[in-house]
């Protein structure tokens, strides 16, 4: 990953129970995080799922960020389409 370059994220969600879904995209460009950014903030909470050496970070500064909400429609033997 090249820094300033443009990047994307997007995180979704779904609660089973009220049957709704949301998506939120953020779209802007790579800025690398300093090591010693890190250090200095004792709250920055990352946790890597694996233990191998990590010597870059990276964050999404975002441009924009859009995102929407939705009622899922159910699927099964009685569902239409």
């Amino acid at each position: 990953m090249f820094v300033d370059s443009a990047v994307a994220f997007e995180v979704d969600g779904y609660d089973a129970e009220s049957g709704t879904a949301w998506s939120v995209v953020i779209k802007g460009h790579a800025a690398e995080i300093p090591m010693q950014d890190l250090l200095d903030d004792l709250a920055f909470p990352l946790f890597p799922w694996t233990v191998t050496p990590k010597p870059r970070f990276v964050r999404v500064v975002p441009d924009e960020i859009t995102g929407r909400r939705f009622h899922v429609v159910p699927r099964g033997p009685d569902a239409i389409g």
